[in-house]
């Protein structure tokens, strides 16, 4: 099924056409009354993928490539055994964050910017990688918690495949895979690009590594869950 926004079209599966309703619509809806509304995007690659692709090569003082490796390129090698490998940010220190904590890329819905939460999901993704979101593939357990202000805050998963940015290039500071340790800036063929102001690294991990990061246990819960989406998902094609 095909969807679109303002900017760009995507794909979404049946699984998540409920996702289509207009988002002032989906906001009063009884399980999401009075809540701030919000979204995880949980985007992954496999190892025989990220092995290639996902290591920061240093190019000039300040610059590395990153190439951007797409998460459902083979539905063979979607399943557990394979060490999928997640994208995850870590925050940028300031003194009203959780400093250095690791998190998937995540933002609240804005009314009358997003014409649904999917539109969400594309904004949200854009802004803070710079990638295009190019299928929305399901989505998995929300997360609700309650936010800095003690509002009740309910944050819808989305599995997702991702692809460049129209230019192929961007600027913004990360980290990759590994050995990795050069500027995450990517240019050229497209990449991630990090708000500064938000996150000041990116890694690919895979589901053992998430018990080696500084993260939240409600990160550490919503990293899980999203792995066994990804299982779910490899089994659709099988």
């Amino acid at each position: 099924m095909q969807s679109s926004n303002r900017e760009t079209s995507f794909k979404i599966h049946q699984s998540t056409t409920r996702f289509c309703l207009p988002l002032s619509k989906f906001a009063k809806l009884p399980s999401n009354a009075n809540k701030v509304l919000g979204v995880g995007c949980f985007i992954a690659t496999s190892t025989s993928t990220s092995t290639s692709t996902n290591t920061s090569t240093s190019t000039s003082p300040g610059t590395a490539k990153q190439d951007v490796p797409s998460a459902f390129e083979d539905s063979s090698r979607m399943g557990m055994d394979n060490e999928q490998r997640v994208l995850v940010f870590q925050r940028t220190s300031t003194p009203r964050t959780v400093t250095d904590q690791w998190e998937t890329p995540s933002g609240k819905a804005q009314f009358g910017k997003d014409q649904t939460l999917l539109e969400t999901v594309v904004r949200v993704t854009k802004e803070q990688t710079r990638l295009n979101v190019i299928a929305i593939k399901g989505d998995f357990e929300p997360l609700e918690c309650f936010n800095v202000n003690e509002t009740p805050y309910k944050q819808y998963n989305f599995i997702i495949e991702v692809g460049p940015n129209e230019q192929g290039e961007g600027e913004g500071e990360g980290e990759g895979i590994g050995e990795g340790d050069g500027q995450g800036v990517s240019e050229g063929e497209g990449g991630i690009r990090l708000d500064p102001v938000e996150h000041q690294a990116y890694k690919w991990i895979t589901l053992d590594e998430i018990h080696h990061l500084e993260m939240s246990e409600e990160t550490r819960s919503v990293l899980e869950n999203g792995f066994i989406a990804l299982q779910r998902i490899a089994q659709r094609k099988k």
